[in-house]
């Protein structure tokens, strides 16, 4: 099944949200396997979280929709970018509006944006080390190696942190397309 954008993302008209199916996703009651990029970082900061200039982050994007990608993976931490840089439940504005920017963008393109809240290992540390569980001079690699991560599933402090950063997601609302996030049909997942 091939994935022809101009059929699926009309800016013009209302954006149905996806559904699953068995083997394809259901969008507007068609089958489609969405394909897409991985941005990483790159549409928000490259190097020393140098935030990549707006006509960059257009043209990006606008490249994505010339070679007929669907969706746009971006992450709200990364070696790049984190969300909560300043602590947990301290969350970067600046990153949100370039988020906020790269929805708005990818949704003039009719690209949908796949939000990764959270990468799980570089994620991880800041709650672990709030809650004093690990040090942090803990490396990834001995966290990786040691059980105290699992502490993030059952300590209720980080279980009650990790909620309310879901619930900011859910509740913010884009300046640029007027829409909280958990109304924004272009937010693929």
């Amino acid at each position: 099944i091939q994935l022809v954008k101009s059929q699926i993302l009309n800016p013009a008209t209302s954006f149905p949200y996806w559904n699953a199916g068995e083997t394809y996703f259901i969008y507007d009651n068609t089958d489609h396997l969405p394909n897409g990029i991985n941005s990483g970082g790159y549409v928000l900061a490259v190097g020393n979280n140098r935030p990549v200039p707006d006509d960059e982050m257009k043209k990006y994007i606008s490249d994505a929709s010339n070679m007929n990608l669907s969706v746009i993976r971006i992450f709200l931490n990364s070696g790049w970018v984190d969300l909560e840089s300043s602590g947990i439940g301290n969350y970067n504005s600046s990153i949100m509006d370039r988020i906020d920017k790269i929805i708005s963008y990818a949704k003039s393109e009719r690209i949908f944006v796949s939000v990764n809240i959270f990468h799980f290992w570089e994620g991880l540390k800041p709650y672990l080390v709030k809650y004093g569980i690990v040090d942090p001079s803990m490396t990834t690699d001995e966290l990786i190696a040691g059980d105290e991560w699992q502490e993030f599933f059952s300590n209720p402090g980080i279980k009650n942190d990790f909620k309310n950063r879901i619930n900011f997601l859910l509740n913010h609302e884009n300046p640029y397309t007027g829409l909280k996030w958990k109304d924004e049909p272009s937010i693929f997942s």
